[in-house]
Formats: C-alpha cells, structure tokens, sequence
C-alpha cells in the first residue's frame, strides 16, 4: 500500500473513468476507498494529519472562520495552497465577506 498511495491521490474524482469504464468498474469508489485504507494505516505524513486536524477544528466553529475576511483569505490561498493547486490553474478568488455575512445583511435589506 505504501508504494501505491500516491496513484489514488493522481485523480481529481471527478468520475469520468467509472462513467467511460467498458467493464463497469466503478474506479472513483475503488480510488476513495484505496485512500481511506492508506490514512487508516498511518501512511499520511504526519504535517498532513495534523493540517487535517486543524482544519477540522476550524471548519466547524463558523465564528472561527468568518473572523477573517476575503482579503486575508485570499492571501493565505495564494500563499500556502498555490503549489497544491497547480501551475497552470489559477486559485479561485473568495468573496470579501462570507455567506452567512451576506445572508445578514441581504436578511436587513428585506426588512
């Protein structure tokens, strides 16, 4: 497993090869299922789960992430997730305030 997990993490999911298969082999549920295996037997580094772990933390307290705005956003995707994204794609750009902010103020305006 340890050779192999990079192979799983080389498709974007999209589910093109399971819809294209002439066998029927359903690839995007076989890829999903080959990298849970390689997270469940340690073989993520640990920066990895430990970004995961953040990231956990943080997606779930709302609050936490409409703290900052779409400007550092943007930055800190520019800054940190730019070689994950490509060098032929550009990293989409977030909206200044957040949904639940826009939500707000769209719910006042109607008021």
């Amino acid at each position: 497993m340890k050779e192999f997990k990079h192979l799983s993490y080389a498709s974007t999911l999209c589910g093109k090869c399971t819809e294209v298969c002439p066998v029927g082999i359903d690839i995007q549920r076989m890829l999903l299922v080959n990298r849970k295996d390689s997270v469940d037997q340690g073989y993520a580094p640990k920066t990895e789960q430990k970004v995961w772990q953040w990231f956990t933390y943080g997606i779930q307290r709302r609050k936490l992430i409409d703290f900052f705005g779409g400007k550092f956003k943007n930055f800190f995707l520019k800054k940190f997730f730019k070689k994950t994204w490509g060098h032929q794609r550009e990293l989409p750009k977030l909206a200044d305030k957040s949904f639940s902010k826009q939500w707000k103020e769209q719910q006042k305006n109607k008021e």
